[in-house]
This record gives C-alpha cells, structure tokens and sequence, in this order.
C-alpha cells in the first residue's frame, strides 16, 4: 500500500544519507545478480541507474566473477560470507572489503563493501618496516658473534673473557 511504499523510500532515503562520503557501499541484488539498489558507489552512479545491471557492468571480469562465485555460493549455503579484493582503477586499485548475506525472504544478496585501501596500504608500509628491522637485527647478531669470537681468541678464563664481552657489548650499545 501507499503508507508501505512510503515508509520504504523514507528508510531507502536516511540509508543514503547516511552512507553519503563514508567509503562503505551498499547494495542488494537479485537471484541473478542484478542491483535491485546500490548507494554510494565509488564511481558516482547513482542507484537508480544501476537497477537491473550486473557486477559485470561495473568490474573487471575477473574482479566480477569472483564476487559472482561468493555471492552464488553465499545464496546456495545461506551463510553469510566475507571477502576483501582489489578493484583496478585508471591511477591503481581500491581495496574493499565486502561482507555479503543471504537474503532468504526475497531471493537473492545484500552486502556492503568497505573501502579498505588506506588498511592495505599501511599493512604494506608495516611488511616493509619488518623486513627492514629483520634485516638490522640479523645484522646487529652477526656484530656481535664476531665481537664474541674476537674476545675468546684473546682470553683464557671465562671470567676475563665475561668482562672483556660486557665491556664491549656496553660499548657497543653506547653508539
């Protein structure tokens, strides 16, 4: 009725408000995969244009068929499932994580996918940085087996060699 319908673009109008600006898409599709809605879509189209298309008409291919395989998957188990894929675009690619659900009354899928590009490109940095630091560390050992080695050359009591080693290993940390 009137009231229903009215209610719904109400509630359809506040989920596009909301979603406005904030990296998170949402849409629904339908048992063949076609956006029934889809709001706030990082190359602007709006949802209503959408309606009836395909992940095929917003993706690569292969960035389409996976998401097509899960979201099959996601409507045959009923559970719900949760992937993160990049999405080239002309100056690299957004990463998105997109968690997908079963919709069992009305057939079909319904999901949001988060920008996570920003996340990847930290973890990225962080891999970096541990090699890096890996790297140092191994260096920094092998500084101080030859510190070792050099010392008990020279000593001839475990104790001398123990208070030649803590001299330089002290001066070592000194630098």
């Amino acid at each position: 009725d009137l009231a229903d319908l009215d209610n719904q673009r109400i509630t359809m109008e506040r989920l596009k408000t909301t979603l406005d600006g904030s990296g998170i898409v949402a849409f629904e599709q339908d048992e063949d995969l076609r956006y029934r809605w889809l709001f706030n879509a990082p190359n602007a189209a709006d949802g209503e244009s959408m309606e009836g298309r395909t992940d095929f008409d917003l993706f690569p291919a292969d960035v389409a068929a996976q998401l097509g395989d899960v979201k099959k998957r996601v409507m045959l188990t009923k559970e719900r499932e949760t992937l993160e894929l990049p999405v080239p675009v002309e100056d690299g690619e957004f990463w998105y994580r997109v968690d997908i659900a079963p919709l069992t009354s009305r057939g079909g899928v319904a999901a949001v996918a988060t920008d996570v590009t920003a996340l990847k490109e930290s973890q990225g940095q962080l891999h970096v940085l541990m090699r890096e630091l890996a790297h140092r560390i191994k260096n920094l050992l092998a500084v101080i087996d030859g510190i070792a080695r050099q010392t008990a050359k020279h000593q001839t009591s475990v104790e001398g060699f123990e208070e030649v080693f803590s001299k330089r290993l002290r001066g070592l940390a000194a630098t």
